[in-house]
């Protein structure tokens, strides 16, 4: 016997009154799925998680030439730790499993104010973060694209665009990719061949 093909929005009645008694993520995860399961909900309603988990601080390894930055700001240092401090909410960094160890890649200021807020006495065991692809390129967008809150220099963009360039990702994928108009990656590579000095005046 064949399953008959339901609507991919469909919500029953009954599916409405099951959702309306959640009162967490992981009931609304774990009811929606078995929903589905019943042909209660179409597959628009299919539940997606995150690859986050919470691993010991022990394990991160954090390099400053990951960093598409030429340094980091005090400042969004201080505010870091003063949030890990608080048991604010702070973004998952973003890591790469290697040796053993996990390579932050993506979250490099949120690591230095995680270590400061250690340091002043703060006991953090465990932190947030995301598995990425481990590709050089793919690395590279990521943190240009995670580095929008504050602005990056164009000589920082200029490097990271090069990179990219010697990774063999052409203009068009990088502007898709990091969501900039073509024009503006030709002009920061443009920027990237003039002399040093003239970079140093920018």
């Amino acid at each position: 016997m064949t399953t008959p093909n339901i609507a991919a929005d469909l919500i029953t009645p009954h599916a409405i009154d099951s959702l309306a008694a959640c009162n967490s993520l992981r009931k609304f995860h774990d009811v929606t799925q078995t929903l589905i399961k019943n042909q209660q909900l179409g597959l628009d309603f299919a539940p997606k998680r995150n690859n986050a988990f919470a691993l010991p601080v022990a394990l991160l390894v954090c390099y400053m030439s990951d960093s598409r930055r030429e340094s980091l700001d005090p400042d969004q240092i201080r505010s870091f730790a003063n949030a890990y401090k608080a048991g604010d909410h702070v973004d998952p960094m973003t890591v790469v499993p290697e040796s053993g160890k996990l390579r932050v890649v993506t979250g490099i200021t949120r690591y230095a104010g995680l270590m400061l807020a250690i340091s002043e006495g703060c006991t953090i065991k465990q932190v947030w973060v995301m598995e990425t692809d481990a590709d050089p390129a793919s690395i590279i967008i990521r943190q240009l694209n995670s580095n929008r809150q504050v602005a990056m220099k164009p000589v920082e963009l200029g490097n990271s665009y090069r990179e990219l360039i010697e990774l063999k990702v052409p203009v068009p994928e990088r502007a898709t990719r990091l969501h900039v108009k073509e024009s503006h990656v030709r002009t920061m590579l443009a920027f990237d061949r003039v002399p040093a000095e003239v970079k140093q005046m920018v």
